[in-house]
């Protein structure tokens, strides 16, 4: 990562989240395979960088939010992935849905 890679995904975010021109809708909607596809890199946690790309839910919600939701993460993880029992022996709960 350079800092013109890191120039033009802070510069598209801008773009992309307050500029404003009849035709953005249009030329954001025919430009969105390209957009999506190319990891951007772009400030996060306002000293880190972070390579993110638009074609994921949660990449695209921390590039326009700036930030992830950690509920967000929990309900994708219970929602995605088995529940493990609980285990016999300690009878610790799932440490994923907590039952």
């Amino acid at each position: 990562m350079s800092v013109p890679e890191i120039w033009f995904g802070e510069a598209l975010r801008w773009y992309l989240k307050r500029g404003r021109h009849p035709f953005k809708n249009y030329l954001v909607g025919h430009c969105w395979p390209w957009i999506a596809s190319r990891r951007l890199w772009v400030g996060y946690d306002e000293r880190s960088v972070i390579g993110l790309r638009l074609d994921d839910y949660v990449q695209q919600r921390i590039f326009f939010d700036g930030y992830y939701e950690r509920p967000l993460i929990t309900w994708l993880r219970r929602s995605t992935w088995p529940c493990v029992p609980k285990d016999a022996a300690t009878l610790a709960p799932c440490p994923l849905c907590g039952m």
